[in-house]
């Protein structure tokens, strides 16, 4: 079939091109990575530490307090002041490295300042090349001053545990080496990021079935894994440009927040709320858009505008879960539990992130990481089963329909075959030895019964108009309107043959469909080949009925029968019965049941399906 091909692609397109990737990363990180560190493990040992011991007092305050380890420094809100003796040897060969982060630092060695950073609030590495060795035993001292007022214990911790004396690129590969986990759990999600954005627009080029919510997903999963892989830690290491990462971090930070809203919405069913969780996107939109515009007009810390954007997106959040929450009976299923499922873990990881930002001014990166890594594992298997189910779905569509326009093109062929054999059923009916016998009739009455004479008429006149209108009729009538027809036709005949032909009528229910001329085609066989060769004649009777599922027709004779396996559809003298059992099967969807034995009689049984035919339904 046309679209199993593209099923089979799509499954090989996710398994297998995900799988090699991370199989060949992790080798390749095995075979050449831990080599490469190995190589590089006595360089790495030359890096060493920058250590002072000697004193400190905060900004503001005269008192002096000794100190033996950085963490015995209590540094108050306006900064702090150490001054100490180096341990060992600054050589003008050598770069010392100082992790900037929220503060004004100054560095002194014997007076001379060596290094002040930059007023910003960007946290990144400053690399200090060395021109002047300074020998052991130095007089050190470092002023560490919070940016506008705002500090945060872990920021003079992270000062202290990141000052290093040695070569950069040593002390990069170190730090690499330290964060590789992190590294390549963050290179996979946005590889598999990068494989749902593409998934869905090879799929939509490819016109087939895809998850709306796709695109959201894979790049919330990509921006995801790009703003953990930003870790001060090592990042302005690797990129200098420190500037482009904090922009880049910042944006990244927002637009998780953007996508995870837009993907939310995907699964709100009642068009009302679809449109209020669309309302919430605009706003966070609005939010990302004028972010740095207002940072700079107002030059409000980053930080404290920070404070006002986690408290905004909390609500945002708040009123989208309220809003799915609300809709939840109406997805309930079991892929879309699967999907609440991760995004609660998703949801809570990132909740967790933007409190311990909040409290303490940096974010705590595991709990994202986790539920970075619980959110894309269940996404990636969720989207693998509902796409392949809507590809299921639509291959059964496909075959359907296929199928539906075979059966049209057949239901056509035999319109157009019916519609030629409607001329020979209407000229089997009207045979010329019925219109000689019934003008015959007609003649004899005239001069002996006028009043019955004129009624035959009628009924003559009736039958034939009927036999007339069955060229251009519909391909049905109703069964009353057939019933009329036959009982004109019955009229004419028990005038002709007297006691010999009694009628007997049954019905119990008319208000239903039949192709025209099948009832008055069953009942003149039973007059003419059933009735009128038996010596003494007979009755012919018509019943109808109906079950719960079927409407029934029943005509019966107690006439001279014969045998039904020689009865053919090319056969002249049957032509009219062949045609009314392919209408009533072929059109109707009925059943046509002929019951014959000698000398008894014969049974001719149709039954019809009760939904499609009763009362006024559409015949076609």
């Amino acid at each position: 079939m046309k679209m199993e091909k593209p099923e089979k692609n799509y499954l090989k397109y996710i398994y297998i091109i995900t799988g090699v990737f991370i199989f060949c990363f992790l080798v390749f990180y095995m075979i050449f990575g831990e080599s490469y560190f190995n190589q590089n493990k006595a360089r790495i040992g030359k890096i060493n530490q920058f250590e002072i011991i000697g004193t400190y007092q905060s900004i503001g305050d005269d008192t002096v307090y000794n100190f033996d380890d950085y963490s015995d420094i209590e540094a108050g809100k306006d900064g702090v002041i150490i001054t100490g003796v180096f341990n060992g040897c600054l050589k003008y060969t050598d770069d010392l490295i100082v992790f900037v982060s929220n503060m004004q630092i100054n560095i002194y060695a014997n007076d001379n300042l060596i290094y002040v950073s930059k007023d910003e609030e960007i946290t990144r590495y400053d690399i200090v090349p060395i021109r002047k060795s300074i020998e052991d035993g130095a007089e050190i001292r470092i002023e560490l001053i919070p940016l506008q007022g705002i500090y945060y214990t872990y920021t003079y911790q992270d000062f202290f545990e990141n000052l290093y004396i040695g070569d950069t690129y040593v002390f990069t590969l170190m730090k690499v080496k330290n964060n590789v986990p992190l590294i390549i759990f963050c290179i996979i999600i946005m590889i598999l990021g990068l494989i749902t954005i593409v998934e869905f627009y090879i799929l939509k080029y490819m016109k087939e079935p895809i998850l709306p919510s796709t695109l959201s997903c894979g790049s919330l999963m990509f921006v995801s894994g790009f703003c953990t892989s930003i870790d001060y830690d090592f990042i302005t290491l690797i990129y200098p440009n420190y500037y482009i990462i904090s922009i880049l971090d910042t944006l990244s930070e927002l637009l998780i927040c953007q996508f995870l809203l837009t993907y939310l919405h995907h699964f709100i069913v009642s068009q009302k709320r679809k449109v209020m969780a669309e309302q919430l996107i605009v706003i966070w939109s609005f939010a990302i858009i004028f972010y740095y515009p207002i940072k700079y007009i107002t030059g409000a810390s980053k930080l404290f505008i920070n404070g006002y954007y986690i408290v905004l997106i909390i609500i945002l959040f708040v009123l989208m879960s309220s809003l799915i929450i609300w809709d939840h009976k109406k997805i309930d299923s079991v892929n879309n539990r699967k999907v609440i499922w991760s995004i609660n873990a998703f949801y809570v990881s990132l909740i967790v992130e933007l409190i311990h930002y909040a409290v303490s001014g940096y974010f705590f990166r595991y709990a994202f990481i986790v539920g970075v890594f619980l959110f894309c594992v269940l996404q990636l298997y969720v989207d693998i089963d509902a796409t392949h189910e809507k590809i299921k779905g639509a291959l059964m569509a496909e075959k359907l329909e296929k199928e539906a326009t075979m059966q049209l093109i057949k239901n056509k062929e035999l319109e157009k075959e019916l519609e030629k054999s409607k001329t020979a059923v209407m000229l089997s009916q009207i045979r010329p030895h019925f219109l000689y016998n019934a003008l015959g009739v007609i003649r004899v009455l005239i001069g002996k019964e006028p009043e019955v004479a004129k009624k035959a008429i009628e009924n003559f006149t009736f039958y034939l108009r009927a036999n007339m209108d069955a060229l251009t009729d519909d391909d049905f009538i109703m069964f009353n309107k057939e019933l009329d027809h036959v009982k004109s036709y019955l009229y004419i005949e028990q005038l002709r043959f007297g006691e010999d032909l009694k009628i007997c009528y049954d019905i119990k229910a008319d208000n239903f469909l039949i192709p025209p001329l099948s009832l008055q085609t069953i009942v003149e066989n039973a007059v003419k080949h059933g009735i009128h060769p038996k010596r003494n004649g007979g009755t012919v009777t018509i019943k109808t009925l109906e079950t719960s599922s079927q409407i029934i027709i029943i005509v019966e004779d107690d006439g001279v029968g014969f045998d039904v396996t020689t009865l053919k559809d090319n056969d002249t003298e049957h032509i009219g019965v062949g045609n009314t059992r392919k209408r009533i099967e072929e059109l109707c969807k009925g059943t046509f049941v002929i019951e014959s034995t000698y000398g008894m009689g014969t049974k001719v049984t149709i039954m019809l399906p009760k939904e499609i035919w009763s009362n006024e339904c559409n015949c076609r």
